[in-house]
């Protein structure tokens, strides 16, 4: 059917957002890696530093805007693929849910009271979840 090809492709469009904040995290955080190892930047770990430059270096603003591409994209990431509505990860958990259930879901999500409880949801449920994947995130950067 038409209907189970288009909530398929939306599901696809609905990973496309994340999948980009995830391509950030990547490549911000490559350039962290690479100035920690060399010595340019030095580990500190606070709200959204979480690399401070060198002394003498004379890149505080780069250390300071790759931290902040990092950690805003993770969260970001984090974020919008909760399966709550109207967040993303409740239309791309259609990618895992037969066709039938799938429509059942959609419809369901599209309702104002499901968005709203969805924000909820993902609004107390946030941080328990996202500060270990942060801790994880910062373990891999550091040497």
């Amino acid at each position: 059917r038409w209907q189970d090809r288009y909530a398929k492709r939306a599901a696809l469009m609905a990973l496309a957002g994340p999948v980009a904040n995830i391509l950030l995290v990547i490549a911000s955080g490559l350039f962290l890696y690479v100035g920690l190892r060399n010595g340019l930047f030095v580990p500190t770990y606070d709200a959204f530093g979480l690399v401070t430059a060198a002394a003498d270096t004379g890149l505080d603003a780069l250390a300071q805007v790759l931290s902040i591409v990092f950690v805003l994209n993770l969260i970001l990431a984090v974020f919008n693929l909760f399966p709550f509505p109207p967040l993303d990860g409740s239309t791309a958990i259609g990618l895992v849910l037969p066709d039938e259930v799938n429509r059942k879901l959609q419809g369901f999500v599209r309702s104002p009271s499901a968005m709203f409880i969805g924000i909820l949801l993902a609004w107390n449920l946030f941080g328990p979840v996202f500060e270990p994947i942060l801790a994880l995130a910062a373990n891999v950067l550091y040497p």
